[in-house]
């Protein structure tokens, strides 16, 4: 009898865990944003570049209306690009790969069948790797040693966002704020910043 009790209450804690586990896909319009000391960010002007993200989060209630959201996402960033020297313009664009841990912290509030919500909190990233292509050239994927000479890999910043929560099915739009300089500036160097930044769409599923 005790065996039997014992497994009903495993059997409730697992379902209970599982039960708030989710999958979530969705697309980011991403761009970088570009600052520096001289008239270079004159230069270059970005556009949104379409990306894609999937992964897994999990929600955990904090009590009455206020939900703690967690994920771990596969996300495509980026940005397109326009450069524009002495009349002369290029364009191009750079697909760059992250994994990203957001840390939301959502509030909820409307029906049992329907709920609306507001969310807002930090996010962790490591770059993965990448590509850059010129306008009709071919691709340039990042190597190793590219990544390490030119890119800081841990990206962080925010994201705040609305929801829209129905039963076992919920779509989020966010926009989202790098805080980190991803580009590596050697010692002596100008202090140029790059940075992401982008707005995100995605539809998730509650297991």
């Amino acid at each position: 009898m005790k065996k039997i009790t014992l497994m009903l209450f495993i059997l409730a804690i697992s379902y209970s865990v599982f039960s708030q586990i989710g999958i979530r896909a969705g697309i980011n319009l991403a761009s970088f944003s570009y600052s520096a000391p001289d008239e270079t960010e004159d230069l270059f002007t970005f556009k949104s570049n379409l990306g894609f993200q999937a992964g897994i989060d999990y929600e955990m209630n904090l009590g009455g209306a206020l939900y703690f959201n967690p994920a771990v996402l596969y996300s495509q960033k980026g940005s397109k690009l326009e450069f524009d020297f002495l009349g002369e313009k290029s364009e191009g664009k750079f697909v760059h790969n992250y994994i990203e841990v957001p840390l939301d912290f959502v509030y909820k509030f409307g029906s049992d069948d329907m709920k609306f919500g507001v969310f807002a909190g930090p996010y962790l990233g490591y770059f993965l790797g990448g590509f850059t292509q010129g306008d009709g050239e071919d691709k340039e994927t990042y190597e190793k040693e590219d990544i390490d000479d030119s890119f800081n890999r841990i990206d962080y910043g925010v994201e705040l966002g609305l929801g829209l929560y129905l039963s076992g099915i919920n779509v989020r739009a966010y926009y989202s704020l790098g805080l980190a300089n991803f580009a590596k500036v050697e010692e002596g160097d100008p202090d140029v910043v790059w940075k992401n930044k982008g707005i995100g769409l995605t539809v998730g599923y509650r297991l």
